[in-house]
């Protein structure tokens, strides 16, 4: 059995947890063994999850709050450990105490697992600048630190660690069959949402500046002047969901948007809907956007979502320069579209991005050891 521990991710079930989740869901065998550090006080949405399959969580003090405490807790965790691998999930360079911590204080492997294809930060003015010069300058080392190299995608392993070759792509798996169209539970849904007779938008990620649901609200506003039917389905925690409620009474959406914080059955709702929408400032590759395609659903993205998400061909692309008119027009011919929703969740299927075979995959590099960063 090959113990990691598993460094980089938060109490909230984002596209990075969700990864785990599935991995944990699907570990057929005792092979591999996976504990957490979490860095937040708060009850960890996953928790269950993972003591279901004999893991720990460790909490510690997080970075953001009091780097000295939790550069100390990392160490003193380290150094009372015997795991085979550290995993350690980012979207940027600008923090490499971790990496350090670990060579230190560990003689385990380490993973760096880049998610990220752009800078974010929830930083503004001179400590954004001072993050965003860290990144570039950091990431040029990283390629020195990390034992094993993954990214979620091609854009997030050049975002993470330049041209470097001996990066392997991890495809964000997802349980397909979960995700296929079920006609009933799409009446219930939608029957339960008072939207039966509706045109279904739904976007699904963290409530966060990344994800652009402002944009995305200015789109519904003008979308609902067009066609009165129009509701848009938010699934999501973050830490601007008061502003976004704000600006959605403000631009008198109430009956067009409705926020559904977390869902642990999104399925549901995927399929509940007719139209998938992701308009973020950047993505390392997108499990919703996978997902959404598994239910059966047609995509409307911004062109900063990786290409590599497009695996039925019927993700749409636009750029975030566009006129909101020009979102509006091709929302409302997207939804003159029909599609074979079941032959949709096939072609994700035929695409490798089932959960099994990603973890097919990170056993053959982690447990039979293949090598990829000699």
């Amino acid at each position: 059995m090959k113990k990691i521990l598993v460094y980089g991710v938060s109490n909230e079930i984002g596209g990075i947890e969700a990864f785990f989740i599935n991995i944990l869901s699907h570990l057929n065998d005792t092979s591999l063994s996976f504990d957490f550090i979490t860095s937040s006080s708060a009850a960890c949405q996953y928790e269950k999850k993972i003591i279901e399959n004999g893991g720990k969580n460790f909490k510690i003090t997080s970075w953001g709050k009091n780097p000295v405490a939790h550069n100390k807790e990392i160490k003193e965790l380290l150094k009372k450990s015997d795991y085979d691998y550290i995993w350690v999930n980012a979207t940027s360079a600008s923090n490499i105490s971790i990496y350090k911590n670990v060579k230190k204080s560990t003689k385990a492997k380490l993973i760096i697992h880049s998610h990220g294809s752009a800078f974010e930060s929830k930083n503004t003015g001179l400590k954004f600048k001072i993050l965003k010069k860290l990144h570039f300058f950091n990431k040029k080392s990283l390629i020195n630190y990390g034992d094993v190299l993954f990214a979620s995608s091609k854009e997030a392993s050049s975002w993470l660690f330049g041209d470097d070759r001996n990066v392997e792509i991890i495809k964000n798996g997802i349980d397909i069959k979960r995700f296929l169209f079920n006609s009933e539970i799409r009446k219930k849904i939608r029957e339960e949402l008072d939207i039966s007779n509706k045109k279904v938008l739904i976007n699904i990620g963290r409530l966060e500046d990344v994800k652009n649901q402002f944009f995305l609200l200015d789109i519904v506003s003008q979308l609902s002047k067009v066609d009165n039917n129009i509701v848009l389905l938010l699934i999501g925690e973050g830490s601007l969901e008061n502003i976004l409620k704000e600006k959605i009474g403000n631009l008198n959406l109430n009956k067009h948007v409705i926020l559904l914080g977390f869902r642990s059955n999104i399925e549901d709702y995927l399929t509940a809907s007719d139209l998938f929408i992701l308009p973020s400032k950047s993505e390392g590759l997108s499990i919703a956007a996978i997902e959404a395609q598994s239910a059966g659903l047609t995509c409307l993205v911004s062109d900063n979502v990786p290409l590599e998400i497009n695996v039925t061909e019927k993700v749409n692309y636009m750029s975030l320069d566009e006129p909101i008119g020009s979102w509006v027009n091709k929302i409302m011919d997207l939804f003159n579209k029909e599609n074979n929703r079941l032959e949709m969740s096939f072609a994700v299927e035929q695409s490798g991005f089932s959960i099994q075979n990603t973890v097919d995959v990170i056993k053959n590099i982690l447990v039979k050891e293949g090598k990829i960063n000699e």
